[in-house]
């Protein structure tokens, strides 16, 4: 089981769920929502309002909290994702897992975010510093990558590969209609969007630049 960790005060149930449909054509998926708000139980499906796990559109999705999610089979799952905004939700880890450390450059973003990597990080000592990657909401230009690493410089993060992606308004509409239909329809999302959730599934299952690509088309097309 490989879990995947994209820590940040950012709004991310869109790409996190695109990201899980693709992974879910060839692995059995988990994305767990470790958020304050447990907002994913109003956009999932779901027969009543009780926590725990749904399936949707090929994977599973959980709300509740850390001791309902303690219950579940965890090992039945080939990929569990975990979105995470809340320092007080922040699951236990290991170093060969995957940190993914989620920002606009809103400085609310990157100062909320912050005091989640000082959470997520207090007990490692430098010499155990975490391969983080940085994705890269680039809604405006400033202050820039150089001003994020000065100012996580004091936690034990090493930054690996940085990933940015630009919103549009299309991919936003193509969220909003989808919450509506209870389906993820992909094929009107656009270049950027698909090469940043191509991007993920590589470094999240290991896979190369063209399988990622083959899967993102079977999830495209699966009905």
């Amino acid at each position: 089981m490989k879990k995947a960790y994209f820590i940040g005060d950012y709004e991310k149930s869109d790409l996190l769920f695109y990201l899980a449909k693709v992974l879910s054509i060839t692995r059995r998926v988990l994305l767990v929502d470790a958020t304050k708000n447990q907002n994913y139980q109003y956009v999932v499906p779901r027969i009543d309002d009780e926590p725990g796990i749904v399936t949707y559109d090929g994977f599973d999705v959980f709300t509740g909290n850390e001791d309902e999610l303690e219950q579940q089979r965890l090992g039945a799952y080939d990929h569990v994702i975990y979105d995470i905004d809340d320092p007080k939700r922040l699951p236990l880890y290991r170093s060969t897992h995957r940190f993914f450390f989620v920002t606009s450059m809103d400085k609310t973003s990157i100062v909320r975010g912050e005091h989640l990597i000082e959470a997520f990080t207090k007990h490692l000592a430098t010499p155990d510093a975490l391969p983080f990657y940085k994705l890269l909401i680039e809604d405006a230009p400033q202050p820039g990558e150089a001003y994020i690493d000065e100012r996580f410089a004091a936690y034990p993060v090493a930054w690996e590969e940085s990933i940015a992606y630009s919103p549009d308004d299309r991919d936003r509409i193509q969220k909003i209609n989808n919450q509506y239909t209870g389906k993820l329809h992909m094929k009107r999302l656009t270049s950027d969007m698909r090469n940043l959730i191509t991007d993920l599934v590589q470094l999240v299952d290991g896979t190369s630049a063209k399988t990622a690509a083959q899967l993102y088309k079977q999830a495209e097309r699966r009905k």
